[in-house]
């Protein structure tokens, strides 16, 4: 196993150790709740044996089904009691840290990724919310790991479809485990899309219409239960009825959360009851809730409640949700709920999440800067979430946050650690640039999180270049660049044709640790060659013959790729350069020939292409070594490692 890797599962144990003891910890000194709808719901699954339960009660549909079956699995396992859901609670909280880690890992290096998943491990709302049977830790699962997913997948370009399966299989749990999730169908029913027609330039649906399909066929089980119970269709859970009822044209019917999200509903208070309250003579609402001492005060200092509507209400949710600290109390929900935070949880708020928030607004423009791709992907996560709330959600507070908060982390430390890294810079000018590591020793250090130490002193990242003679030129250019970043080697020889690779790729690769692998074949496989003992006749596009034709190539690219997974490196394909016209052995349009053979193949692996095709026809104006001669000078292949490495450099 990779250092990287170990150091994943050690982190992943050690937020589930901590969750656990604090769970444990928990259960015996606090008073257990009286009652629990995903409790008692998990219960009368035991009591019916069967996974389409039936329900006593319409207040019992309202919930998903997924958290009630894990639950009552969990309690078939340990027992019908709160302790063995917490701590199966603490183990998806630990998945959380570890997910955060390896998301971070795509985005930013090594150390980066290691605070931010060291922070996750810490971060005292995961802490907060172990003890519970409910759906807001695994909620906050399935979002970081839905996104991680959709990032190796298609921006980083590792697709396999076992991969792809689980990803679907995911998706639609999560919308079994709360409706809000249904909403992000045709966002990412588009972002497939998007990427399978490489940016709608060509025509492919095969992924996008298994994707539709495998949610619809998933879906169905539950959609099938939900028809026959309620005579109509349901999507998930009758909350949604306010949304389904008028499309399909049943006629809406009264439910128990009516009283709750109507504006006029439970905490509704007439104009003319405002100063019976104030004066301590109206105790209750007309709905039976008991207004609290904090509202009849906030109402005698002037703070009078008023019905929230529109985008006031958008707002005011908003606000409830992503303040980094509260500065005073304020009516939320239909505007006459009052809710004002205590001093430990406004202190909670702000040094775990709050602190990361602001840093988080220059880190979405680092990470604009670093990667568009993933910052498009997060940022409209996190504004479609958003949306959903402010406009449908009457109910929206703080905890409705937690699905986001791993995203505040991991963006919110790449906007520390890049303004801290200005910060030292600017203050040691003239000195040589400092490396990654310390840099992010300093920020933890007057961020005052010492705990991660020993991790800011991991190796950097290891790459290895795989190629041909051009490799072997833009390789000491690329070190350079890197320099910090990564350490950068190659196998020390000319990797030939696509078939010497494949007798040889295990002896390049054995007994290694590296992280990311750049290979490249093809000029030698173009090649025309007249007959000759081993890979060296003489160059002849007239009278040769083809070194390796079309198919085999194709073939022997594929074994390579098997080769190279054995490794566990990230892979990253570096297209063919350009073929002067009077190169002897080779025809100028064979490099255009077998680049595409190559995507083709790299595309249906999930691995990233490196095109330097046209950079390389460009610089081989200027830089190349004459019209018969596909080299470059030094400043040529100088510009062919800048170029790559701007594009590892976003990647390590």
């Amino acid at each position: 196993m990779q250092p990287e890797g170990r150091f994943a599962i050690i982190l992943f144990f050690l937020a589930f150790a901590l969750r656990a003891a604090y769970a444990i910890f928990h259960y015996y000194t606090q008073p257990l709740p009286a009652t629990n709808l995903y409790y008692e719901l998990a219960q009368e699954v035991i009591e019916q044996g069967k996974v389409f339960y039936d329900t006593s009660r319409p207040y019992y549909e309202f919930p998903g089904p997924f958290i009630i079956w894990v639950n009552a699995l969990t309690m078939l396992v340990f027992g019908k009691n709160y302790l063995g859901l917490y701590l199966v609670t603490a183990l998806v909280s630990g998945l959380i840290t570890l997910y955060t880690y390896k998301t971070a890992r795509l985005i930013v290096n090594k150390s980066a990724a290691v605070i931010i998943g060291l922070w996750s491990a810490f971060y005292f709302f995961y802490f907060y919310f172990t003890p519970s049977p409910g759906k807001d830790t695994w909620m906050a699962f399935f979002m970081i790991f839905l996104v991680h997913e959709m990032l190796v997948l298609f921006v980083n370009r590792h697709f396999t479809w076992w991969r792809y399966l689980l990803f679907i299989a995911a998706y639609v749990i999560s919308f079994h485990l709360d409706e809000r999730y249904f909403v992000f169908l045709p966002f990412i029913g588009l972002y497939i899309l998007f990427w399978e027609t490489q940016g709608f330039k060509k025509l492919s649906i095969l992924k996008t219409l298994s994707f539709s399909l495998l949610v619809l066929l998933l879906m169905a089980p539950w959609a099938i239960r939900n028809y026959r119970v309620h005579g109509k269709v349901v999507i998930i859970s009758t909350r949604t009825e306010v949304f389904t009822d008028p499309f399909f044209g049943y006629q809406s019917r009264e439910h128990m959360l009516d009283k709750y999200n109507n504006v006029f509903g439970f905490y509704y208070l007439r104009e003319n009851q405002i100063d019976s309250v104030a004066a301590g003579l109206k105790t209750h609402t007309d709905m039976g809730y008991k207004i609290p001492p904090t509202m009849v005060e906030a109402i005698r200092k002037g703070n009078r409640p008023r019905l929230l509507t529109g985008i006031r209400a958008a707002g005011i949710r908003l606000l409830a949700m992503f303040e980094p600290f509260q500065i005073k109390g304020r009516f939320e929900k239909n505007g006459y709920y009052y809710y004002k935070k205590s001093l430990r949880n406004n202190l909670a708020t702000f040094i775990f999440y709050g602190v990361l928030f602001f840093f988080s607004i220059p880190g979405f423009y680092s990470l604009f800067k670093i990667n568009r791709k993933v910052f498009y992907l997060i940022f409209s996560i996190i504004i479609i979430y958003a949306l959903i709330h402010a406009i449908t959600i009457p109910y929206t507070n703080w905890r409705y946050r937690l699905p986001l908060d791993a995203f505040f982390i991991i963006v919110g430390w790449v906007g520390a650690i890049e303004l801290f890294n200005k910060v030292f810079k600017k203050n040691y000018k003239g000195q040589s640039q400092i490396s990654p590591k310390m840099a992010y020793f300093r920020t933890l250090f007057f961020l005052f999180f010492p705990l991660v130490f020993f991790a800011c002193s991991s190796d950097l990242p290891t790459v290895l270049v795989i190629g041909d003679s051009i490799s072997l030129g833009y390789t000491p250019y690329l070190k350079e660049e890197l320099k910090g970043n990564a350490v950068v080697k190659h196998i020390g020889e000319n990797a030939r044709s696509s078939t010497y690779g494949c007798e040889n790729i295990g002896r390049w690769i054995k007994n290694d640790s590296i992280d990311i692998i750049l290979f490249n074949w093809g000029l030698w496989d173009l090649v025309y060659r007249l007959p000759a003992e081993g890979n060296f006749g003489e160059k002849s596009k007239n009278r040769g013959i083809q070194q390796t034709d079309s198919v085999t190539y194709s073939n022997n690219l594929e074994k390579i790729i098997a080769s190279l997974r054995s490794n566990n490196a990230e892979l990253y394909f570096v297209t063919t350069t350009y073929i002067p016209n009077s190169e002897p052995g080779m025809f100028t349009e064979d490099a255009e020939k077998y680049n595409s053979i190559a995507k083709r193949v790299m595309n249906e692996n999930g691995i990233e292409i490196i095109d330097i095709y046209d950079i390389s026809k460009d610089l081989h104006s200027k830089y190349g070594k004459g019209d018969n001669n596909i080299h470059y000078t030094k400043k040529g292949y100088k510009e062919l490692g800048i170029y790559i490495s701007r594009i590892l450099k976003n990647k390590i």
